[in-house]
């Protein structure tokens, strides 16, 4: 257990030292129970100390904040964070299910270069993009996955203006079967009246 809150609340030197020591000690999993406004990443101490945390594959969670339930009230929405709240687990990527996740299936393959793609995505480059991650990153050297996010995430996720306007998205996905070797995985889709999703390759069969 690591203190960084104190009477008047905490600082981002202090929530930066104790993860740079959880790091230290080698921690596989980091809980963090305080709520963190959902800003820019390069000044969200959240994100920067979870995002080093990642990269020594570190599984990091943190608390969705009191601010609820109205819209855009989540904090700590940071990709590489698994943000979560007593009533509704997992903001980030999908619900959680405990008992499905022994067995997954299924899995969505993140790395490093994943999440380092998305800052490129968000605008991060040259200098800011090497302060935050502290190594010799270049956006042209991260392969694109093509489609309208880069992420391989089990949700989707597109954000427009005007919900009357029409829309073309596309999402790629790459998943890897971590199930039986035999398996045979049908992708269905439930939708709203007004919403079309087509699934390429909606059967998958390993052998």
């Amino acid at each position: 257990m690591y203190k960084v809150c104190w009477p008047k609340g905490y600082s981002d030197i202090n929530l930066l030292v104790a993860m740079d020591d959880a790091i230290d000690d080698g921690v596989d999993v980091l809980s963090i129970s305080i709520g963190g406004a959902s800003n820019g990443f390069f000044d969200n101490s959240f994100a920067i100390g979870s995002f080093h945390a990642m990269k020594k594959g570190i599984f990091v969670a943190c608390s969705a904040g009191n601010s609820g339930p109205d819209l855009y009230t989540v904090q700590n929405t940071t990709p590489w964070i698994m943000t979560a709240a007593i009533a509704n687990l997992g903001y980030g990527a999908g619900q959680i299910d405990p008992v499905s996740a022994l067995h997954p299936g299924l899995i969505y393959d993140l790395s490093k270069f994943d999440y380092i793609r998305f800052l490129c995505e968000e605008g991060y480059s040259g200098t800011t993009l090497r302060l935050f991650t502290k190594d010799n990153t270049d956006c042209a050297s991260v392969p694109d996955i093509g489609g309208d996010d880069s992420l391989n995430y089990p949700s989707m996720y597109y954000q427009f203006q005007n919900p009357n306007t029409s829309i073309n998205v596309v999402f790629h996905r790459t998943i890897t079967n971590v199930g039986l070797k035999n398996s045979i995985y049908k992708a269905t889709v439930k939708a709203l009246r007004n919403l079309k999703v087509s699934i390429i390759l909606n059967v998958l069969a390993f052998s």
